[in-house]
Order: structure tokens, then sequence, then C-alpha cells
């Protein structure tokens, strides 16, 4: 997932004086948050005119921890990716090609988000990029047209941005965008790396938070693609992706509790981000949680595009 309010965050810290005893923790999962978006095809064949597939499957993961089951509402939208590589803001509005796909459709529970612990995934969203309009089509087509060939084989982009908020409330929410890349036929494309399981030192499957213990996002050594690159004079160069991992545990409600582990009630990892086959050491809390679990999400990301995530319940469900 690419995150809005992240970019937006930084962007603020560098007017802005605050220490990091005022500003919470962008690892402890607080209030409502979207962790990430899972895309079923982060990558899909262009042929100037007809996107395959032309419908994709989006999977938003989020958490409302201290929100006691209130009601969300969720947008969707798509459009041409702005030019937020070269600085635009990751966002449809104004933009000709934008595409609605949902507006105020309310969230329901699922398996995992539910009470008492609301962070997990959501249902689905099937999102038609056939039913974007003759104006849309044009343009996305120029524009593909009209780049060169590493630009074409390399790929452009879509962006699906995720609005999700407090029902009657859209001041009370977060959003995020995903990127998703369109490319000639004649690449191999991109997939979302699989098998992510969070293991201990003994390549057991994680089953408890233990104080001092150092935890694994495992992957399979075929989840990292090489995939083919080609460079401005229409050279082909052969790489490697690098999958990173990023750690998310829920924490107290008071935001100024989330780095201190005298008052945190869920414990802390070492780390944010890990690399692959680095280990992420925990400190364990002073007291545990009874009225809910402890939620611990990793999402491993291939910087292309691709991501996949494990969640996984100390305590109290689901």
């Amino acid at each position: 997932m690419d995150h809005l309010k992240t970019l937006l965050f930084v962007a603020l810290l560098s007017q802005v004086g605050c220490t990091s005893k005022s500003l919470p923790e962008y690892r402890v999962l607080q209030s409502l948050r979207v962790i990430s978006l899972h895309i079923d095809s982060p990558e899909i064949n262009y042929d100037g005119t007809t996107f395959t597939p032309s419908t994709l499957s989006l999977t938003p993961l989020i958490s409302d921890l201290y929100g006691s089951g209130r009601s969300l509402s969720y947008s969707l939208q798509w459009c041409l990716d702005p030019g937020i590589s070269l600085g635009a803001t990751p966002q449809c509005t104004g933009n000709p090609t934008l595409t609605q796909v949902a507006t105020g459709q309310t969230v329901s529970t699922t398996a995992t988000f539910a009470s008492p612990n609301y962070t997990g995934y959501l249902s689905s969203i099937s999102v038609n990029l056939s039913a974007a309009s003759t104006t849309a089509f044009s343009l996305i087509s120029e524009k593909f047209l009209n780049s060169s060939l590493p630009e074409q084989y390399d790929g452009l982009a879509l962006i699906l941005v995720f609005n999700v908020y407090v029902t009657g409330s859209p001041s009370i929410g977060d959003t995020a965008f995903k990127r998703v890349v369109f490319s000639t036929t004649a690449k191999t494309k991109n997939a979302n790396p699989t098998g992510l399981v969070v293991q201990d030192g003994t390549g057991t499957t994680i089953s408890d938070l233990v104080n001092g213990a150092g935890y694994l996002a495992y992957l399979p050594t075929t989840a990292a693609e090489t995939y083919s690159w080609m460079d401005s004079l229409g050279n082909l160069s052969s790489l490697t992706e690098t999958l990173v991992s990023t750690w998310f545990l829920t924490g107290p409600e008071d935001p100024t509790c989330a780095n201190d582990t005298s008052c945190t009630t869920d414990g802390l990892f070492g780390a944010t981000r890990t690399n692959y086959g680095s280990y992420n050491y925990f400190t364990a809390p002073n007291t545990i949680p009874t009225n809910r679990g402890r939620v611990l999400v990793v999402v491993t990301r291939d910087n292309r595009g691709g991501n996949t995530s494990a969640r996984y319940v100390f305590g109290t469900g689901p």
C-alpha cells in the first residue's frame, strides 16, 4: 500500500517542531487506520485500449481498535497516476480519468474485523476497470501510446484511492492509495509475494509474544521474483525484488504511551521495518489487556506494487 497520510505526515514534520513523545508511533495501531491495500493483480496487461484483467479485487486491511464497533463507511475511486513520482499529490480529485467505484458504502464486520479487536481484513471490493468513461479510456490510451517503448514495458500506473471514515463524520478517517501498474503484453507481470508467516527463532509459527525474543517475517526464497527492466535505450536488465516487511502491533488508547513500555499494554517491536531474513525483537509490556486481544500484523512488500500480509491475535479473538 502507498499511504497518503504518511506522505503528508512526513511533510508536516519538516515544518513543525514536535518530539517523538508527542506523536503517535506509526507501528502502533490505535485510532482508525488503513494498514494496507491488497490488490489481486498488482500489474496488468494493456494493449493500448483494453486492460487484462479488467476486473480487480481490492482487500483493505484496517484497524479501529478503540472504535467500539462504531459505524464506518468507505469510498473508493481510481484514476490515471497524476505523477506521484514527480511530486504530484496522490489523489484523483480533479483528474479527468476519475472513476468512482463506491461512495458511502457501509463497512461490515468480517471474520477478522470484528469485536473486540476491530483489526483485520474487510470484505474484498470488486473494481471494474471497464466501467470508466469514454473520456477516461481515451486519455489513458493517449497517455500510453504517446509513451516510449521502455515506459510501456516497465509500466505506467493507475491509482486506487480508498477512504474509510466514521459514518456521518467524513473528517474522522484515513485515506490510502494503491498503485496498479499496466504494461505492454510483451512483459511477464508482477505477482504478489506469497507464503508469509511470522516465525520465532526455532522456525515455528508464532503462537505468543515472548519478552526479548526475535521474530522473523518468513517467506519462501521464491517469493522474491526475478524480473526484467528496460532502460531508456531499450536494453533489458534482470533484477530481483527486495522484500521489506512492516510490523504493526495494537497499543494503548493514549498515543503518548505508544513508545513507552512502562505504560503500553501490548509491548513493542524494536523495528518498524525489517529486510528479508532479519529478526525483529520484542519487548513485553508491564500489563496485558484482558478485554481484547493483542493483534500483530506484518505486511511484506516487493517494492513493485505487490504485497502480502499476516495477522495474529494473542488473547481474546477473533
